[in-house]
């Protein structure tokens, strides 16, 4: 058999591991808590169903294909797009805070330049 068309594990950095999990788990979940995803997705966004069930997927494809070297850095590039989309859904979460429905404002906060070390794990990866 070709090895050049498997995934050998052994070889995969143990931080992708991690990484693809946190977008599979995230992809998962735009599934499974539709109306979160909903609610902190920003008012001028057209067809917000259609934008979360494909931002959803688009995270679980990513994640997989960070697996085989043949497609690692585009799944990485992907993701860092991805990220880079979706951070005004973050920015519009943090101002639009509803307290009885929400996470406290400072985790809200604190989440905003979480973009940067996730961007900066997807670049390692290219």
């Amino acid at each position: 058999m070709n090895e050049t068309n498997l995934i050998i594990w052994k070889e995969i950095p143990f931080d992708l591991y991690i990484f693809a999990s946190l977008f599979l788990v995230a992809g998962i979940a735009h599934f499974l808590v539709e109306r979160f995803f909903l609610r902190i997705m920003p008012r001028w966004v057209i067809f917000p169903k259609f934008v979360n069930y494909a931002s959803g997927l688009a995270e679980i494809i990513l994640a997989l294909l960070l697996f085989p070297t043949q497609t690692r850095s585009y799944a990485a590039i992907g993701l860092l797009l991805l990220l880079l989309a979706v951070w005004p859904a973050n920015f519009y979460h943090y101002v639009s805070h509803r307290p009885k429905t929400d996470p406290p404002k400072w985790v809200l906060l604190l989440r905003l330049p979480l973009q940067i070390p996730l961007i900066l794990w997807a670049y390692r990866f290219i």
